[in-house]
């Protein structure tokens, strides 16, 4: 396993009438030669302002086209800050719907309507398993 960076310390703050935010093209990730990831969010403040929750996606792609990005598992949601990492496997051998490819990013979402301005400040670690030696 070698362990990476996704995202450091990020604060988001979005207008009431944005629905998400992706992580910018620059800082995508290519995992490439590897088969199974592992992410550790961490999230110290959540603000959602009438909203009901936000919701954090890793997504992949063979291509860096927006069109083929496809979440790898169901969102975390997100109510509150976190006191411990949440902890996401999406693994081979466990057949997942949507499998590594070779680009990784992430997408927060906001569910609900908040009234003025939503966001989180939260960084993502993650560890990658290759297919051989690298």
């Amino acid at each position: 396993m070698y362990g990476y960076m996704l995202q450091d310390w990020f604060t988001a703050r979005l207008a009431s009438s944005q629905a998400d935010l992706i992580q910018s093209e620059s800082d995508w990730m290519s995992f490439q030669p590897y088969q199974d990831i592992v992410f550790w969010l961490e999230a110290t403040s959540v603000t959602l302002d009438g909203a009901t929750n936000i919701q954090v996606s890793y997504e992949t792609s063979p291509t860096k086209d927006n069109s083929l990005f496809l979440p790898m598992t169901a969102a975390e949601v997100l109510t509150a800050p976190t006191t411990q990492p949440t902890i996401t496997k999406v693994l081979l051998s466990q057949n997942p719907d949507v499998p590594l490819a070779r680009w990784v990013r992430w997408r927060i979402a906001v569910t609900g309507t908040p009234t003025t301005e939503w966001g989180l400040c939260f960084r993502i670690h993650c560890a990658a398993n290759a297919v051989g030696v690298l």
